[in-house]
């Protein structure tokens, strides 16, 4: 902050007192320039309440405020001014109170001599964006004045310095540092500052309230523009006193009277004393007043009375106006002569008939032999939306759609032979809508045309309706009937899936690495498991597998799919394999991503059958939207994970594409493919929040990608390790399945995993068992389906007979328990076959290591 200057008393002899004179003076420029400020945004704050015809007395009792008020601090100014005007200098140091003000005043202070600045307090900075000392250093005052101003300002300055003027008062544009212009309103006086001529000064920033009463003249000048070019009558009606202070020149005209002698009369004083209704007007025009002062907006028609003595139905309109210190109402008056002629007259001459064509349920068309229009029901303007004006104009071709126009011909031929006729045509509105009209149209005697129409829409929608329900009904029978065979299926199949597995998987095991079975043995683990996918693939498309989602990166499941789908790949088939670096994780299930690749990868090694060639899949890192994509996925703009499956097979043609996610469609031969493939991939990938493209051209191959959100902020799982077979130490397992070929197929690898077993191929035996033989029992395995006892009521036996023993149950279904009844049951885990026996060792392990 630039110190206020101070001359040392040895220097220039000073007057007694005046350094305290000149905060003194200091202190009332800046307590005028605040009163100022409150007063013109009073001034400003009442012209902002309504029109300005009523509000000049408010600001005249403002603006003779302010004038009394300016002319009294002038005075004390000029008395401090005389007591300074023979200083040689200002000696501010001493004073701190007048200081302080000075220093703290909402107003800008200055001291200026020689076209600068010596001295500017921190509000004036503050306004031209400076601070003191840039301003006292290094600015001239013509810098802080815009252009077009600084003439007037430079002029001003001189006068008070050649004593034409000892103190001014005027408004100037200013420039702010930033360049934005300001309007500033000053306040010097001419003064003594170490021997030379000085100017000492309030300045204020007025922008704001010059820019706001700009805009309220603007919208005042607007407003009274518009009011007087309204065609109605609008007028603004004083409620306490009851008499117009406003109204445009509509008014006049409707009562007869102009200027001062219409502001001495209100709406009540021009009308009868009593309307129509019987009512007085007085009562009735205070009650809708008193509406819109509670805050409707009340509409209501009504009877005034011009100079002449005329009555003039009206419609009225009223609102309620904010205003300070007495209540304004806003009102429109709308002259309804006319209309009311219009409609005595049509209901003359409609009297004698337009009862019952009025009150006709259908739309009544009375049409001239040539199709014109001649009259028309009040349901026809309802059912097409012209009024009947518009429809008297129009023929019956332009209310009819202009497909049907060839068969309007050929109807009107008929009936102006037969007399009548029964026909559906498509009507056309008057906002473009177009409905179906069922009509009946008779020939009268006259040899004009009367037709009745009915719309028929609703009966159309429900008819289609009820199409579209039957379909989906349909549709969902069907699925539901999938379903139903899936679950029925899944439990025999996986028990044949898992004797067939684990068979081989044992005959893998005894037979030495270098056999020649090993190849054959090798096969039939693949044929196992695609099969184990297929049902997998069922049961999901019937929604009886839990999607189990997890944060995991997608180039292990890749590198894991891509060894199981090589043990199958033709010899003529190039696998390529191309993977970025530092992909970021997805949010999937596991299993979902394993037959997804699997799905599409099997898909394009059929196409690659005949003719070979390659089969490329890679991983990368995409951000939507993507360019140079020739079909953008209809994803969010983000980062994705776009997993590429392409082969140079013989591809698809147009039609094929719109069908490839039907369920059960297929291009396979039979026995070769369900039609399921492409349907599950489709709702794996929807499941997952992700997208699904493919482009494809016959004889150019066929390109799929599939886009997973990245989860850059989540760590990914750690890839699932595959389980080492882990050596039991006799422990006793009692195996509960009905199928024969399982039971013995977990009895050779439990034994072989060191498990001392029991097996029962029936529940009511291994029942049996733990009611007799339990005491070393460590854990019990069983199957969920079973004749006689299910594997549920066998648990809760075993519970009873042995409390704490550990439960794996085995099923051949999806879904088949949820979190709290296997904690209830204590079922350590739910084990679907076909099982392995790397499965069955982990599953055991942990279920013994849960209860130890």
């Amino acid at each position: 902050m630039h110190p206020i200057p101070a001359s040392p008393a040895a220097q220039t002899p000073r007057s007694p007192g005046s350094g305290l004179i000149a905060y003194k003076v200091a202190g009332i420029y800046a307590a005028l320039a605040s009163g100022w400020i409150i007063l013109s945004d009073m001034v400003v704050a009442g012209r902002s309440h309504g029109s300005p015809a009523w509000l000049w007395p408010e600001i005249g009792k403002g603006l003779i405020f302010v004038a009394v008020t300016s002319v009294l601090l002038l005075l004390l100014v000029r008395h401090y001014l005389r007591r300074l005007h023979d200083a040689e200098s200002l000696r501010w140091a001493g004073e701190p109170h007048f200081r302080s003000l000075v220093e703290q005043s909402l107003v800008g202070v200055y001291l200026m001599q020689d076209n600068r600045f010596v001295y500017v307090n921190p509000r004036m900075a503050e306004v031209f964006g400076y601070s003191p000392a840039e301003i006292v250093q290094q600015l001239s005052v013509s810098d802080l004045v815009a252009p077009t101003s600084r003439d007037l300002v430079q002029e001003n300055v001189a006068r008070r310095l050649r004593g034409e003027a000892m103190g001014l008062n005027y408004s100037f544009r200013g420039l702010h540092r930033k360049g934005w212009p300001l309007q500033i309103e000053v306040f010097g006086t001419r003064i003594e500052h170490q021997g030379r001529p000085a100017i000492i000064g309030t300045l204020l920033d007025v922008t704001d309230r010059f820019e706001a009463e700009t805009a309220l003249r603007e919208s005042e000048l607007r407003y009274r523009l518009l009011i007087q070019a309204a065609p109605d009558a609008i007028f603004l009606l004083d409620v306490e006193r009851g008499v117009f202070v406003d109204f445009n020149h509509q008014v006049e005209l409707l009562f007869g009277l102009a200027g001062e002698e219409l502001g001495r009369h209100g709406p009540v004083d021009l009308s009868p004393e009593f309307q129509p209704d019987g009512r007085r007007s007085a009562e009735g025009f205070a009650l809708q007043v008193a509406r819109a002062v509670s805050g409707s907006l009340p509409t209501f028609e009504w009877v005034h009375r011009s100079r002449a003595g005329r009555e003039i139905p009206c419609e009225v309109r009223l609102v309620q106006l904010p205003a300070q210190g007495r209540t304004l109402i806003r009102g429109s008056i709308t002259d309804i002569t006319e209309r009311r002629n219009a409609a005595e007259a049509l209901a003359r001459s409609e009297e004698n008939y337009r009862t019952l064509f009025e009150l006709a349920t259908d739309a009544i068309f009375l049409c001239a032999a040539d199709g014109r229009l001649v009259d028309v029901n009040r349901h026809t303007s309802q059912l097409t939306g012209f009024n009947r004006e518009e429809l008297l104009q129009k023929t019956v071709y332009d209310v009819i759609a202009d497909d049907d126009h060839e068969y309007l011909r050929h109807c009107l031929r008929e009936i102006l032979r037969d007399g009548t006729r029964f026909s559906v045509y498509r009507f056309r509105c008057k906002d473009g809508r177009v409905f179906p009209g069922e009509t009946n149209t008779r020939l009268l005697p006259d040899g004009r045309l009367l037709a009745m129409v009915r719309d028929i829409t609703e009966r159309k929608e429900a008819e289609a309706q009820r199409q579209r329900l039957e379909l989906e009904l349909r549709q969902a029978q069907k699925l539901q009937a999938i379903g139903t065979l899936a679950g029925g299926i899944a439990h025999d199949f996986n028990n044949i899936l898992a004797a067939i597995l684990g068979n081989a998987q044992l005959l893998k095991m005894v037979l030495p690495p270098a056999h020649e079975g090993q190849g054959n043995v090798s096969q039939i683990l693949v044929a196992s498991h695609r099969a184990k996918d297929l049902v997998q693939q069922i049961l999901m498309f019937s929604r009886q597998r839990e999607q189990l989602r997890e944060v995991l990166q997608l180039e292990p499941l890749l590198k894991e799919s891509v060894k199981l789908i090589g043990v199958s790949l033709p010899a003529t088939v190039r696998l390529e394999l191309v993977i970025d670096p530092g992909l970021p994780a997805v949010l999937a299930d596991p299993t979902q991503i394993h037959q997804v690749v699997v799905n599409l990868c099997t898909n394009a090694i059929h196409a690659l059958r005949t003719g070979g060639g390659t089969l490329r899949l890679a991983l990368s890192e995409v951000s939507m939207p993507e360019e140079d994509t020739s079909s953008k996925p209809n994803l969010p703009p983000g980062r994705y994970v776009c997993l590429t499956v392409t082969d140079s097979g013989h591809g698809m043609d147009a039609a094929t594409l719109e069908r490839i996610y039907e369920p059960f469609f297929t291009t396979k031969p039979v026995g070769e493919g369900t039609g399921l493939g492409l349907a599950v991939v489709h709702g794996i990938v929807q499941s997952n929040d992700g997208a699904i493209t493919v482009s494809s051209r016959p004889n150019e191959g066929t390109t799929f990608k599939i886009y997973f959100p990245a989860q850059a902020d989540q760590p990914a799982k750690a890839p699932r390790q595959v389980e080492e077979l882990r050596a039991g130490r006799g422990q006793h397992i009692l195996f509960v399945d009905d199928e024969v070929p399982i039971a013995e197929v977990a009895r050779v690898m439990l034994t072989k995993l060191g498990y001392r077993v029991t097996v029962c191929i029936d529940p009511r035996q291994a029942l049996e068992h733990l009611q007799t033989d339990n005491a070393d029992l460590a854990l019990m395995m069983t199957d969920l389906s079973m004749p006689g006892l299910s594997g549920v009521d066998l648990i809760r036996e075993a519970m009873r007979l042995k409390p704490g023993l550990p439960v794996i149950l085995l099923t051949g279904y999806g879904n088949v328990i949820d979190t709290k009844a296997a904690v209830e049951l204590n079922i350590s885990e739910v084990m679907h076959k076909p099982f392995t026996m790397e499965g069955l060792s982990a599953a055991i392990e942990g279920a013994l290591e849960e209860h130890r």
